[in-house]
């Protein structure tokens, strides 16, 4: 996916993220209880991947100087 891609699915994640915890808040059961958890992990894979998409590759010479 591209960047973009990510970036507009993790604002839509985030939305129903905030839903389905406004639910939980107000004591109203969700009808699947294990979305939360769900939405939760795949935002977080999608902020892993635009991170290491931003990251630059090190140079041969940085990895000998250890």
């Amino acid at each position: 996916m591209s960047k973009e891609a990510l970036q507009n699915k993790l604002k839509e994640l985030e939305e129903e993220k905030s839903r389905e915890k406004s639910l939980i808040k107000t004591n109203k059961k969700p009808a699947n209880t294990g979305k939360y958890r769900e939405v939760k992990k795949v935002i977080a894979r999608i902020k892993t991947m635009l991170k290491t998409t931003k990251r630059k590759p090190k140079t041969t010479q940085q990895k000998n100087k250890k």
